[in-house]
């Protein structure tokens, strides 16, 4: 028989608070065994609902609400704009400005001055870019012709003449299919790290999604888009962006740009990434970056400036030697710590609308459409792994109330001269789709700090121990710990409501010390432990109304069962015959524990707390000892000289096991396989599965002065004056062997053949090859001593 008895939760009646906050958000890390929360935020982020639209074609999108549509220039304009300029581009001027019929050689002639090109339209190299100059600017007629077109690409742009020819630009990735790096200096992926699983949000950790934030766009917080020239150093820039945008605070002024060179420079291998070479100029991992960051720091661009702008792929060396050692009074900025994300947009979005993250860094696939991009919001995708590029995404909203597409706004490091006219540097790219691989392998950082230079000093701290604001962490530490393991709490020093917990740690100590490192990396302070504990029913007074309730409803001979949840709330009883299908009552309790709470995610939230067998009648253990007589002496000869044995016996004085070789007989009657096994076996016979205990124990050495009295006394006979005598016994007290006439007791005892003897001749009986030992020594005056030389 089965039963559920009650489900009294004693943590919930003595806290009330110890519910999952509705207005708590924050993430997991399994990987990690720890997680952050923010409860009740009043500066983090609004409590709202995510707002669900209509989209033209009938369907349910995960709409966050549009943009102001003045933001951005209406894509019908912007490809009108354009479409009119490359037509433009393709007739010539008459001599009073106005336009003659389409010429494009006189077109090109004039792009060539304009661009002030080194070679002329008749030359070879200006044949062949003729041919490419016309075929860009057809494409993008068509392109801009098609209605349904949502972004478009860079017209020519013409420049007065200039006595210097402008910088050179990348080319596009190359293709190369082989290559581990692109040409802009992006992996084919990116190293795989702990994930952040987000709660508050409608995952598996319950609570609404609160999402509501129409738009964002944090370029505001950053300085003018920078260019990273020839160098494959989109990792760097991306990375700085990231760490430079998460740093910003509404109100105060722009961050300096960080340090790319440094990275470019020092960057290398880090520790936690073996097997992978970021390669400066040649292309990098923003993970490595990242991680290089949270522990080096980046001083500022102007103490270390950018040098790679015409130093292309392939160049050797790649990099410069790393210099941050030259600036130790410099301010640094670090992060507390860095994380990757799951691959999902909506998680993306989720981490960016609830969870604080002002930007993202994600490594992409480019083509000719990102390449060429000029305005709108790109709906072309990019499948080649190999032309891999890491940006940064700085937003993210939606188009128009009347045509609604939602969009991600990322930030490129090609310059203010590429991209949206409105947003110089930066892409619209559509969301939601899974365009250029965006969503593979995002990653986000925490809160950003300074040491060095004139860094401000760390706040003081408050005292959170009574606050209820973290309580949402102690119901989600409990929750996700398996039963008998431990967790803790920590809460941030300067605000109550920001805590981390860690989870399934072997002891309080470790379970402490996680949480508290985990506080820091993901809130940015100094924190403290609030509560830890030990997920285990441990009130006697539960336990013992639990034993009395299931043997109340076992029948005679029948085995029973209790197992509890870490509250000795949700019990559940097992009884019967069948010893094994008893004790699964566990299972029982952690399946209902978990189909009653979401928030519990532990495998094993329930433990075993009553067990026993109901008899009528039962003997408390054998206790005639003549019945395991022939067991002690093959226990003796079995265990060597000096170690421990015990002999272990059901109540009916039948099955009989025993273990040997125990440094101490507490250790032998400690051991479990031995009565384990006398268990099994007992049960299998009807008798139960707790028939068995220790009967008798003991340590194998003769102990009995009478035994070796003669051997002594005949030793100390034949010994000569100033000599040493010594006798061996095994551990029966019916064996010896005597040595005599050693000038010192150290050289008797390493070189005289008397142990071994007795050991051949124990050995001769049945007994183990280690069974004899020194009982008795001395001198040829007769005097003995113990025998602990």
């Amino acid at each position: 028989m089965r039963a559920l008895l009650g489900t009294r939760d004693p943590s919930a009646e003595e806290n009330p608070e110890d519910e999952a906050l509705p207005d708590c958000w924050g993430s997991a890390s399994p990987a990690n065994r720890n997680g952050y929360g923010v409860c009740n935020p009043t500066q983090q982020q609004p409590r709202a609902t995510r707002l669900a639209r209509l989209g033209d074609d009938g369907m349910t999108g995960d709409g966050v609400g549009p943009d102001d549509p003045t933001r951005y220039t209406p894509i019908h304009v912007l490809k009108a704009t354009q479409l009119k300029k490359l037509q433009e581009a393709k007739a010539s001027e008459g001599e009073g400005g106005g336009h003659l019929p389409a010429d494009p050689i006189a077109a090109y002639e004039k792009w060539l001055r304009d661009n002030v090109k080194d070679y002329t339209a008749d030359s070879e190299l200006g044949k062949m870019v003729f041919t490419e100059f016309l075929r860009v600017i057809d494409m993008g007629i068509k392109h801009n012709s098609d209605p349904d077109a949502l972004y478009a690409p860079p017209s020519p742009k013409p420049k007065p003449p200039s006595p210097k020819p402008p910088r050179p630009r990348p080319q596009p990735p190359p293709r190369n299919p082989n290559a581990t790096f692109s040409e802009f200096g992006g992996p084919r992926s990116e190293p795989t790290t702990s994930m952040l699983m987000g709660f508050g949000t409608g995952s598996s950790f319950g609570g609404a999604s609160t999402c509501s934030t129409p738009r964002v766009d944090n370029r505001g917080g950053l300085r003018p888009a920078r260019d990273q020239g020839l160098c494959g150093s989109c990792w760097a820039f991306a990375a700085a962006a990231l760490v430079e945008a998460q740093n910003y605070q509404s109100g105060q002024p722009v961050i300096p740009y960080l340090s790319v060179q440094q990275m470019v420079d020092c960057v290398i291998t880090p520790a936690g990434f073996v097997g992978l070479e970021n390669k400066g100029c040649d292309g990098g991992y923003g993970a490595l970056a990242l991680d290089y960051i949270k522990s080096k720091g980046l001083v500022a661009d102007g103490d270390y400036p950018y040098e790679m702008y015409m130093v292309p792929e392939g160049t050797v060396p790649p990099r410069h030697t790393c210099r941050s050692s030259n600036f130790p009074r410099s301010r640094r900025t670090f992060i507390t710590d860095y994380q990757q994300l799951p691959p999902f947009e909506d998680k993306m979005l989720d981490e960016m609308c609830l969870r604080g993250a002002k930007a993202l860094l994600v490594r992409i696939n480019v083509c000719d459409s990102w390449i060429n991009y000029g305005g709108g919001i790109l709906t072309t995708d990019c499948d080649h792994d190999w032309a891999g590029h890491v940006v940064t995404i700085v937003g993210y909203g939606t188009q128009s109330p009347t045509s609604p597409v939602d969009y991600w706004l990322i930030r490129n490091s090609k310059g203010a001269n590429w991209g949206d006219p409105l947003a110089p540097g930066h892409i619209r790219v559509k969301r939601g789709v899974r365009l250029l691989k965006l969503h593979e392998y995002p990653f986000r950082v925490f809160t950003p700090f300074q040491r060095g230079g004139d860094s401000a000093p760390p706040p003081s701290s408050i005292d959170c121990s009574r606050s209820a604001l973290w309580a949402d962490g102690r119901t989600r530490g409990i929750k996700t710990t398996e039963y008998g393991l431990h967790w803790a709490v920590a809460v941030s020093s300067t605000a109550c409501n920001k805590y981390a917990y860690a989870y399934n740690y072997e002891d309080r100590t470790a379970a402490t010390q996680a949480a508290v490192s985990a506080c820091a990396s993901y809130h940015g302070t100094l924190c403290r432990t609030v509560a830890a504990e030990k997920n285990e029913c441990a009130d006697p007074a539960a336990i013992a109304s639990l034993d009395t309730w299931v043997q109340g409803e076992a029948g005679a001979d029948h085995y029973y069962a209790v197992a509890t949840d870490w509250a000795c709330g949700h019990a559940y009883g097992r009884w019967g015959p069948d010893a094994a299908w008893v004790n699964d009552v566990v299972q029982d309790c952690a399946n209902f524990t978990k189909s009653e709470d979401s928030l519990v995610t532990a495998d094993m939230p329930c433990g075993l707390v009553v067990t026993g067998r109901k008899m009528t009648s039962q003997p408390s253990k054998c206790t005639n000892a003549l019945s395991w007589a022939s067991t002690k002496v093959e226990a003796i000869l079995t265990t060597q000289w000096g170690y421990s044995w015990a002999i272990v016996m059901d109540y009916n004085c039948g099955n009989q096991w025993y273990t040997y070789n125990w440094g101490t007989v507490a250790e032998a009657e400690a051991a479990s396989a031995a009565l384990d096994g006398c268990n099994a076996a007992a049960a299998a016979a009807g008798l139960g599965a707790f028939a068995c205990s220790v009967v008798e124990s003991g340590t194998a050495k003769c102990s009995s002065p009478a035994s070796w009295q003669a051997a002594s006394q005949l030793a100390t006979g034949r010994t000569a004056p100033g000599t040493f005598w010594g006798v061996w016994m095994d551990k029966t007290c019916t064996i010896s062997r005597t040595a005599t006439d050693w000038g010192s007791l150290q050289s008797m005892l390493a070189d005289a053949q008397s142990p071994r003897l007795c050991n051949q001749a124990a050995i001769a009986t049945g007994a183990c090859d280690s069974s004899c030992g020194l009982v008795d020594y001395g001198t040829s005056s007769g005097s003995t001593y113990p025998a602990d030389p």
